[in-house]
């Protein structure tokens, strides 16, 4: 289980992070919705290790991470993997050497091995064949896929994906929806993804929460977050501009 416990982070004079209290179980996929700027990348930055809370503390299995020296937070950074929202991958390698990267700089696996699991990894995301292909030559949605390939290569225990749909048209996006379910039952890892997409939170989740203000204001299965009486999460859920929410 991942545990925060009152985290405050400021940016560039603001608090982004106001007292953020979350836990995250073992082996469920946890989906965190809040408007565009509202801090839920900076909170999944928290979660991997790539900012550092200015106030609170963050457990796994009951072990403070936020508080790590840096050979330490990465070694326990390889316990995750990250799907970024641009994808990330890098346009001068190949599929194949972006997916294999984290193998290459972190392991002593031999290049036949790094291959194998390469190889595996495009299976499993349906990318079988285009190990030599660039970046360039993808479309959106296989971009995505490779990412998450990358993401798996070194066997995580915990996934973070960041706006894993955004910019993909609504078949390619529910086709991403339906291989993160899929990887998500034939993996058993944990998952947390960040998304303003009420459609891909709906599909993917087995608990929501709502990220308002630098705090969570509510928790709860996808039919919990329907039937709240939270005049917040509903006017966010349905997509509305009345409301106590600012549209700015």
């Amino acid at each position: 289980m991942i545990e925060l416990i009152d985290i405050h982070k400021w940016l560039g004079g603001q608090e982004v992070l106001r007292g953020v209290d979350l836990h995250i179980e073992t082996g469920e996929t946890l989906v965190i919705i809040g408007r565009s700027g509202c801090g839920k990348t900076v909170l999944l930055k928290h979660l991997i290790g790539l900012m550092r809370p200015d106030q609170g503390r963050i457990l796994l299995n009951g072990f403070d991470y936020a508080r790590l020296s840096t050979p330490e937070l990465y070694a326990m950074r390889r316990r995750f993997g990250m799907v970024f929202q641009g994808s990330a991958l890098f346009d001068t390698m190949t599929v194949a050497e972006n997916v294999g990267l984290g193998l290459r700089e972190h392991t002593s696996m031999s290049r036949d091995e790094i291959a194998e699991v390469v190889s595996e990894r495009l299976r499993m995301v349906g990318l079988s064949g285009l190990d030599h292909q660039r970046p360039a030559e993808l479309s959106g949605g296989m971009k995505k896929r490779v990412a998450l390939a990358r993401a798996l290569a070194m066997d995580p225990e915990y996934v973070l994906y960041d706006e894993p749909t955004t910019g993909l048209d609504p078949i390619t996006a529910d086709m991403i929806n339906e291989l993160i379910k899929c990887l998500q039952a034939q993996l058993t890892i944990t998952s947390v993804a960040v998304t303003h997409d009420m459609k891909s939170a709906y599909k993917i989740a087995d608990r929501i929460a709502m990220l308002y203000q630098g705090r969570i204001i509510f928790s709860g299965s996808p039919v919990e977050v329907r039937e709240t009486g939270n005049p917040v999460v509903q006017q966010f859920i349905q997509g509305i501009a009345e409301g106590p929410i600012e549209c700015r």
